[in-house]
């Protein structure tokens, strides 16, 4: 795999994290709302028990799969730093700007004070150095 490919699949998961994070805290919060489960109690013996006990099993599930998301993003992005010390640390900064902090050129070039061009060229010359 390409160093680009690996970058950018370290950004595709910290985004499926992102969006897993909101889904659970809108599942959350549908299931406390009015008519809705209170999802911090377990529920005595009711009708409704195996639909919450099911509402409370799912959001757990997906709980899970966050934890596991976020354990292989802390992975990568050792990953990531590791094979990036070899860059000089303006290519560094730029590189974690661009894939770790997941941040546009636009905010690129105002922190790192080049314009968006130029910021352009840094990039590609950080990965040139990494792919060799």
């Amino acid at each position: 795999m390409i160093i680009k490919e690996k970058l950018e699949e370290y950004a595709d998961l910290v985004d499926l994290a992102n969006r897993t994070k909101e889904r659970i805290e809108h599942l959350r919060d549908k299931s406390t709302s009015v008519g809705g489960v209170n999802y911090d109690h377990l529920p005595s013996s009711n009708l409704y028990s195996d639909k919450v006990g099911n509402i409370i099993s799912n959001i757990y599930s997906l709980e899970e799969k966050y934890i596991d998301l976020i354990g292989e993003i802390a992975l990568k992005e050792l990953e990531i730093l590791t094979l990036i010390d070899v860059l000089e640390p303006r290519e560094r900064h730029l590189i974690m700007l661009r894939y770790i902090d997941l941040k546009g050129w636009n905010d690129i070039s105002h922190k790192i004070g080049v314009g968006i061009t130029q910021c352009h060229r840094i990039h590609n010359v950080a990965l040139k150095k990494l792919a060799s």
